[in-house]
């Protein structure tokens, strides 16, 4: 690949600084009736820019033989060692070779280049470059398969060596991989990370991103008991910050006022004021209603959890008949925001 390397800076050079070089290129794409394509520059260690450097040479690599064989070139020894190279059935081969590899690289970068990165898509995109990988290795792309078309359109009657997937396309896919693996070791990790991506999300399921947590305690050497307490924190907030935009301008002033207070306070407003709940209680023999946040009462009693999660949870409504209005209240506030009232803890 070395070899292919100097090439695509050769082509690069001789074409960039030569406006007669430029001129004449393009003169022949047109006759081939090929969109004129400028020839790019291959950054070492830049998957992007590699690939649209291989990208433009594939795509015009019958315009670019014929220019170089039409043109004067006996006495420019850099023409004539690009041309050599060119028709040279290893070079084609290795050139297509890149064009179907290159492509599944730069998904990769490409994702981390997005000003709303999706840590979820990193993991799965990550798998299925490296699967393609793999593939390459004993399976043409769709680049190679026009091999023998190019290599005949430009008068390439030898073969590549026989050795050439042993010697050449085997270890580079190999490195290739490997260097992929290198990137992204803690990929698994990034993917828990994706459950901090609450953009959009008004309210949250029952134990929603516990799993994850407990991988990312364990990983970062964390407390997951402490880390769970600051998730149902941020978690909460953020909803609550989502849910601004729609609601109505009584809600609004009952937000404002949580400015200042503790966190515990800001929870219990958001109880008393009935806001972002998602279950409903119709209590005593009377069927009061009161509301409260499923989240919430699941992360901190196993009785909710149970009665919330699995094939027979409750939704929307709950009849509970046997207690008293007042006393269910108590109850609410201290499971949900452990609330000391006194009389329940006795």
């Amino acid at each position: 690949m070395k070899k292919v390397d100097d090439t695509l800076e050769k082509l690069y050079k001789y074409y960039k600084y030569s406006c007669n070089h430029s001129a004449s290129l393009k003169a022949v794409q047109i006759a081939f009736i090929q969109a004129p394509l400028t020839i790019k520059q291959a950054k070492h260690h830049r998957w992007l820019s590699h690939n649209q450097a291989v990208a433009s040479i594939v795509r015009s690599y019958q315009a670019i033989v014929v220019d170089l064989e039409t043109s004067n070139i006996s006495s420019d020894p850099v023409g004539n060692g690009i041309l050599k190279s060119l028709k040279d059935p290893t070079t084609l081969r290795c050139l297509l070779l890149l064009a179907d590899t290159l492509p599944h690289l730069c998904t990769v970068s490409l994702l981390f280049q997005r000003r709303d990165v999706n840590l979820g898509m990193v993991k799965t995109t990550m798998d299925k470059t490296l699967k393609t990988l793999q593939i390459r290795k004993t399976q043409d792309g769709p680049w190679l398969l026009k091999e023998q078309q190019i290599a005949a359109n430009i008068n390439i009657t030898t073969e590549p060596k026989a050795d050439f997937n042993t010697k050449v396309r085997t270890p580079f896919l190999d490195q290739l991989i490997d260097n992929v693996t290198a990137r992204f070791t803690d990929s698994d990790i990034i993917d828990q990370l994706s459950i901090m991506d609450l953009n959009g999300t008004d309210t949250l399921p029952a134990l929603y991103g516990f799993t994850e947590l407990y991988t990312l305690a364990d990983h970062f050497s964390m407390d997951p008991e402490d880390l769970q307490t600051q998730w149902l924190c941020t978690g909460y907030l953020n909803c609550t910050k989502n849910h601004l935009n729609s609601v109505s301008s009584p809600h609004l002033v009952k937000m404002e006022t949580k400015v200042g207070k503790s966190l515990p306070d800001r929870m219990k407003d958001m109880l008393d004021n009935q806001l972002m709940c998602d279950i409903t209680f119709n209590v005593g023999p009377n069927k009061s209603p009161t509301k409260a946040h499923r989240y919430m009462l699941a992360s901190a009693s196993p009785v909710f959890y149970s009665m919330f999660d699995g094939p027979l949870a409750e939704k929307g409504v709950v009849d509970i008949p046997d207690i008293r209005y007042e006393d269910f209240s108590l109850i609410l506030q201290y499971v949900s925001f452990m609330v000391n009232t006194g009389s329940l803890i006795n």
